[in-house]
């Protein structure tokens, strides 16, 4: 992997770290790890005092001024070797504070951009570039992001964030591997994220996918028959179209559900996608996130009895809405229409 990918000095895909010239540094105590947590969820941004205050101490925060006046004053010593070698700086600001970084000094950063060259590849039709850098992307992770201060509410969004575009990362990767024609390769890890994610369609198209490729029919069949059981236990749903046009082509023998972009061409630059998983169009690339009526839909969207409204990866590396902002939370691929309804904001990502 490039060492640019690997040399970042702060770190919050996994346990919060901090590196100087391949040295970890010590952050000190919880507090002062949350405190850092929080203004590189906001960094390059200034931070009001009061908002420190309120989100470490919460409301009855008694002595809590000087108390976060020690913690950043340890802070900065923390930080202090990494003004020279990575130009990190925590500054104090107007009644408040922030912490100064440069694009490439953050793993969260570094991930957003490859995942960023990954999609434009993917929607280029170059699944070997896309591939390259996804898996770089993905190789950044080390755990659940932000995981020390997991449970605390400020970081809640930006972990909701993280795992949506790590989510999109991992299934396009996959999208474009089985393009490549490594389906046979892709069965083992497939098997097991879908028994992480028992109901989700995607993640149960790619599997079939992958298996039908493998002249295993029977047992492609039996995937999404175990998906519908599962619909039709936990939500009283049945599989979306997509998932049931695929059944249909699997039963049919449609020749094109063998054909990877290698088999149809002989290269990939030139191929156009034929399978399901993939977006035919050259559209940009495209997060799906929708709302589950009644709050029921924890674990997967449904496009007949849910709602629809597409996002875009921004240049920024933020997801934002195309239109007015909302809430967001669920995630889906490929999702057949658009609406502008609210999405939920209280479930995880599917």
């Amino acid at each position: 992997m490039n060492s640019a990918l690997t040399n970042q000095s702060l770190r919050i895909l996994g346990p919060i770290e901090t590196w100087c010239d391949d040295r970890r540094l010590d952050l000190g105590g919880p507090r002062q790890v949350a405190l850092l947590a929080y203004l590189l969820v906001h960094a390059n941004r200034a931070v009001p005092s009061d908002v420190l205050l309120e989100a470490l101490w919460g409301p009855a925060r008694s002595g809590a001024d000087n108390r976060l006046q020690m913690a950043v004053a340890r802070l900065r010593k923390s930080l202090s070797p990494l003004e020279g070698c990575a130009g990190v700086g925590l500054r104090t600001v107007r009644g408040g504070y922030l912490l100064s970084l440069g694009p490439t000094e953050l793993d969260a950063e570094v991930f957003a951009a490859r995942v960023r060259d990954g999609l434009h590849a993917a929607q280029e039709e170059e699944p070997e570039v896309a591939t390259t850098a996804l898996s770089e992307a993905l190789a950044l992770w080390r755990g659940p992001p932000l995981a020390d201060v997991l449970y605390e509410d400020f970081a809640q969004g930006e972990i909701r964030r993280l795992e949506a575009l790590r989510r999109l990362a991992l299934e396009t990767r996959i999208d474009a591997e089985l393009l490549l024609g490594r389906h046979r390769e892709l069965i083992s890890e497939l098997q097991c994220l879908l028994a992480e994610h028992p109901t989700c369609e995607r993640i149960t198209a790619q599997l079939m996918l992958a298996l039908y490729r493998s002249d295993r029919q029977a047992a492609a069949l039996e995937v999404y028959d175990r998906t519908r059981l599962e619909l039709s236990a936990q939500f009283g749903l049945q599989p979306g179209p997509t998932l049931k046009a695929l059944q249909a082509d699997i039963l049919s023998h449609t020749p094109s559900l063998k054909e990877s972009a290698r088999t149809r061409t002989g290269s990939t630059r030139a191929a156009s996608p034929q399978s399901p998983l993939m977006a035919p169009s050259k559209r940009a690339p495209v997060l799906y996130f929708c709302h589950a009526p009644n709050a029921i839909d924890s674990e997967r969207c449904n496009s007949t009895r849910a709602e629809h409204r597409s996002i875009a990866v921004s240049p920024t590396t933020k997801i934002r809405w195309r239109g007015s902002s909302q809430n967001w939370s669920h995630a889906y691929w490929p999702a057949p229409r658009t609406t502008t309804r609210r999405v939920s904001a209280t479930e995880p990502v599917c």
